[in-house]
């Protein structure tokens, strides 16, 4: 019919759309080249049709979405020079017509998307002051438009996301105060959405969401209680949805990950109930029967098994979770093992693990870490180490298995077959501090440390971090 009657612009729309809506269900199915393409002639006819008649709102709002859709599809392939000038060309078009009719709300809040989606953009590319900058727009526009319609949930939502990334923004370059300060906001408002509106899955989702992200910044700033408290309540949230909705897999996901942040939290340390460590052994099998394939699975089930007195199915969940790593393995999972080994009495295989995990987190400050190093010191009977820096390599263990020995105290204490003496007066905090110095000091080309704790996007509990897995979703235009 556009063929036909090339003078009718609301043929010519039509058409757009249908090329619009066969882009979205390739780029769906991921023929990435044949949704661009389709993309490409949407835009070709809204572009043409939005020039002819600017006077037209709905034309240039169209060419707007199509830009979005666009940048989404370059974002989703790692174009990413695409997706920034597609997404500041849908920008641009929405702030015209923001700027033009503000009295129509629906433009302000798609700008405000725009601004998002640039955002998340920039910050996924270690960009971060563009980031905060865009995220900053986005949520002066979103402030006014929540006051001006405080009874328009989406407004709500819409704003409890946006302090939420730009919390995640503050994270991300170690700022947690002005952090915590945005996830308390944005958890602020959306309780009280999702107390309103119990019925809607997604604001108890957002919810649960904004909890975990919470969780994950208490527990890198050594606030275990406060974190524990974020994760316990995330998972409730996320397991009510879970049961409710068992055909949705992305609340299956969310539950697996709520759970294995929650594990996380109960092994961090011994001395936790008999209930909690029972819960969380529960927890982690929930893990690995959602997911067997993934090494985070068993990993988290080993660490509920060891704090369960569970010391050989600890050492088999922790040697499957290294498998699943292709062998790789880290600290985390060696510490665990050279426990486990101990408590069945291996002391050959503890000191081989033991060895392996310090040499891997030679240079680490990671307090969660050190709580871990702390647990093995003592149960494995470690001496303390004091100005020396060269701490692995000269680790020597005596036949009987009692204990390393190092540098030029271990020559001499060798020759006479014996161990070193404890320190009179000496701590336990003393003693975790005394090897983290010396470790401190050697080693100065050990592999670089990850650039933040807590993880960005999927990754789990390995190496010490949890899921940070509710970063503010790109949108495409509201309707």
């Amino acid at each position: 019919m556009a063929a036909d009657f090339p003078l009718k612009p609301a043929y010519q729309s039509d058409l757009s759309i249908s090329h619009r809506s066969l882009g979205e269900i390739y780029g769906i199915t991921g023929r990435f080249d044949k949704a661009e393409a389709a993309y490409n002639r949407s835009l070709t006819i809204a572009a043409k049709l939005a020039c002819e008649d600017q006077h037209i709102a709905e034309y240039q709002r169209a060419l707007a979405g199509y830009h979005n859709a666009m940048a989404l599809l370059h974002h989703d392939k790692g174009a990413l020079g695409k997706a920034e000038t597609a997404y500041k060309a849908s920008l641009t078009t929405w702030k015209k017509l923001a700027d033009k009719h503000p009295e129509v709300p629906i433009y302000q809040q798609n700008l405000a998307l725009s601004h998002n989606n640039l955002a998340l953009l920039y910050n996924g590319e270690g960009q971060f002051k563009k980031a905060e900058a865009a995220h900053q727009m986005s949520l002066d526009i979103l402030i006014k438009l929540a006051n001006r319609h405080p009874n328009v949930p989406e407004y709500q939502e819409n704003l409890a996301n946006s302090h939420n990334s730009l919390g995640n923004v503050f994270s991300d370059t170690r700022r947690y105060d002005k952090a915590e300060a945005a996830y308390n906001r944005a958890l602020t408002i959306q309780d009280k959405l999702s107390a309103r509106h119990p019925e809607v899955p997604k604001y108890q989702e957002t919810l649960a969401g904004i909890q975990n992200n919470l969780g994950n910044l208490c527990r890198r700033t050594g606030q275990f209680d406060e974190a524990e408290e974020a994760h316990q309540a995330s998972l409730s949230i996320r397991k009510k949805l879970a049961d409710q909705h068992p055909d949705v897999p992305e609340y299956q996901r969310w539950q697996y990950n709520a759970a294995s942040n929650f594990v996380w939290m109960v092994a961090r340390y011994p001395g936790r109930s008999e209930k909690d460590y029972a819960e969380a052994l529960r927890l982690a099998e929930m893990c690995v029967e959602q997911r067997p394939k993934e090494s985070d699975s068993w990993q988290v089930l080993g660490w509920a098994r060891y704090r369960n007195g569970q010391w050989q199915p600890a050492i088999d969940a922790l040697e499957t979770s290294i498998e699943l790593q292709k062998n790789k393995g880290d600290a985390w999972q060696w510490i665990f093992l050279s426990m486990a080994h101990w408590q069945l009495g291996n002391q050959a295989e503890a000191h081989k693990w033991y060895v392996k995990s310090i040499a891997r987190r030679t240079k680490s400050k990671n307090e969660e870490w050190l709580r871990f190093l702390a647990e093995a010191d003592e149960l494995l009977g470690m001496p303390v180490v004091v100005g020396h820096t060269d701490v692995v390599e000269s680790v020597v263990f005596l036949p009987d298995g009692a204990g390393p020995i190092v540098g030029q105290q271990r020559q001499d204490d060798q020759a006479v077959g014996r161990r070193r003496p404890k320190v009179p007066g000496h701590t336990h905090r003393a003693h975790r501090q005394g090897r983290v110095d010396c470790r401190l000091a050697r080693r100065q080309d050990a592999r670089r440390r990850r650039r933040r704790d807590q993880a960005v996007g999927s990754r789990h509990a390995t190496g010490g971090d949890v899921s940070a897995d509710h970063k503010q979703p790109r949108r495409g235009e509201s309707q």
